[in-house]
């Protein structure tokens, strides 16, 4: 069986109250997060995934504001993804997406205001329900402590996310800004983590 190989991802808190459970969370897509130019090829394999990562530079954006990915897969015509590539898929777009909106709030946090602070707020608890995906791709971790690695960056990730609304409340781009640094280290550890895991769905 074939493996990938390590991967280094490198790209460069009224909390709990205001989330509700993980399964009724609004999966709002992250991409409505900034406006996009990104690449609509069907991604099917962990493998394909990661080398698309670094090849949608035009993803990054300068701004957030919400709107539908030009990239979902359409189920009644065949193409949407299998459920282990689609997990996965979700996943990478998070990250990515929490790269953009860091480079906003980095590069324009004086510039935000209600409505953006607010579609930055329903964007973290994108993140936070993608907290399922990833315990679902972690799942395929053959390495025992690369798993429990992984899962603990899920758990991490997610208190960051509920955090994260501190700083939407008070509308602060400082404190944003280092939640963001946080959670985006946590998804590099957690890609690092899946060293071992295969390439098949």
């Amino acid at each position: 069986m074939k493996y990938t190989s390590s991967i280094m991802l490198a790209c460069s808190g009224d909390i709990a109250s205001a989330f509700v459970g993980p399964h009724n969370l609004p999966r709002t897509n992250g991409r409505e997060a900034m406006k996009t130019a990104s690449d609509s090829s069907a991604i099917t394999t962990r493998k394909e995934v990661l080398q698309h990562i670094f090849g949608a530079a035009g993803f990054l954006a300068t701004s957030v504001t919400f709107m539908p990915s030009s990239a979902s897969a359409d189920v009644s015509s065949g193409t949407a993804l299998p459920q282990g590539a689609a997990q996965f898929n979700r996943v990478v777009r998070v990250k990515s997406d929490l790269t953009a909106v860091r480079k906003r709030v980095s590069e324009g946090g004086s510039e935000i205001d209600k409505k953006e602070w607010d579609n930055i707020g329903k964007f973290l608890r994108t993140v936070y329900s993608t907290g399922d995906d990833m315990k679902a791709v972690g799942g395929g971790v053959l390495d025992p402590e690369n798993k429990k690695r992984a899962m603990e960056d899920v758990s991490q990730l997610r208190k960051y996310a509920q955090a994260g609304d501190v700083s939407v409340s008070k509308k602060d781009p400082i404190g944003m800004l280092a939640v963001l640094n946080k959670m985006i280290g946590l998804m590099d550890d957690f890609f690092d983590a899946l060293s071992d895991i295969p390439d098949e769905i």
